[in-house]
């Protein structure tokens, strides 16, 4: 009987092991996908003049818009489709998701390629958001502290953050947009451990399951957008909440 339970215990955690990995390859992948695509049209756009023109015209008329708000709408056929799309939707979805990100961000790159000291500035974000993502990350996975609890009071710092934003868009106070990046990269890093460990222990609901795949690629979403937004707000803070 115990080695019955011994064999079990190590199969789930064998299983586990798999299906989180599973979800960091996804949620890697989409960052790459999105770090090179907005790297290829930040470069395409300083190829010519012609170029030039054509993509400071997407960026600026009615397509800018389409092409910052189509990545909320994939969010939201994710989130209320998943128990009617497809593994196969979703994962298009994912995919489309993670390239009109990176068409949104080519702004970042574009400047980064014509600046060797922002490009220098863009670098050090995303090593020092790495680093702090996988330190995030690990202690949600390793911790035995419930972060659950930490859960509500998270989405309720993030409902703040967002009006914080939207309130210093029309204020445009260089140290409101510091202090707002400070507490963002907190919040986002503090959010990576919760999820991680919320997916570690939705694995055990889910296992063996045509929905565990289907929360494996909604867990990578939430993974890449924690991700994204703390290279954000590390960004910021580096450029000096510019």
């Amino acid at each position: 009987m115990n080695s019955a339970y011994a064999r079990s215990e190590t199969e789930i955690d064998v299983g586990l092991q798999a299906y989180m990995r599973r979800i960091f390859l996804y949620m890697g992948a989409g960052v790459a996908i999105t770090g090179i695509l907005a790297y290829l049209i930040g470069s395409w756009a300083m190829s010519s003049e012609q170029a030039l023109a054509s993509y400071m015209s997407l960026m600026s008329g009615p397509t800018r818009w389409l092409i910052i708000l189509s990545p909320f709408a994939i969010i939201l056929v994710m989130n209320f489709g998943l128990n009617r799309l497809s593994i196969t939707a979703l994962q298009a979805c994912f995919w489309a998701f993670c390239a009109l990100f990176g068409a949104s961000l080519s702004s970042i790159a574009f400047f980064a390629l014509q600046d060797a000291a922002f490009m220098a500035t863009v670098a050090n974000a995303f090593f020092a958001a790495s680093a702090t993502f996988l330190g995030a990350a690990l202690y949600g996975y390793v911790t035995n502290r419930d972060l659950t609890k930490l859960g509500g009071i998270l989405f309720m710092a993030l409902f703040g953050l967002i009006i914080a934003m939207i309130a210093n868009w029309f204020l445009a106070l260089g140290w409101l947009s510091m202090v707002i990046s400070i507490v963002g990269v907190l919040i986002f890093t503090a959010l990576t451990a919760y999820d991680t460990q919320r997916l570690k222990m939705t694995y055990y609901a889910v296992q063996g399951t045509e929905l565990a795949q289907k929360l494996a690629i909604q867990g990578a979403l939430s993974l890449y957008l924690n991700f994204i937004n703390i290279f954000l707000f590390l960004l910021s803070i580096f450029r000096g909440g510019d």
